[in-house]
């Protein structure tokens, strides 16, 4: 998947897939300040060689920066409501 351009649902071009781990690909985004943002795979679908995202770019962007070699798969996750704690109510 390294060197796959990702493409989000707005059709908003993110760059390129820069490495793959822990559920995740993480896309070098931007063109001079360039920042590592992570996808989970959960929302990404192959098409015709691009990998397409099932979300817009304002939530990957705002999503954490991280860095290739070290960082928190779970605050990814929580980041795009997967893996999320829910609080039973007592009403």
């Amino acid at each position: 998947m390294e060197g796959r351009q990702v493409v989000t649902k707005d059709e908003e071009r993110l760059g390129p897939v820069i490495a793959e781990r822990d559920g995740c690909v993480i896309v070098e985004m931007g063109h001079v300040f360039k920042a590592k943002h992570a996808i989970p795979s959960d929302f990404l679908h192959e098409r015709e060689g691009v990998l397409h995202a099932t979300v817009a770019k304002d939530l990957v962007s705002g999503s954490p920066k991280v860095d290739v070699d070290e960082f928190d798969p779970d605050a990814v996750r929580r980041h795009y409501g997967l893996d999320v704690d829910f609080a039973a109510s007592d009403s």
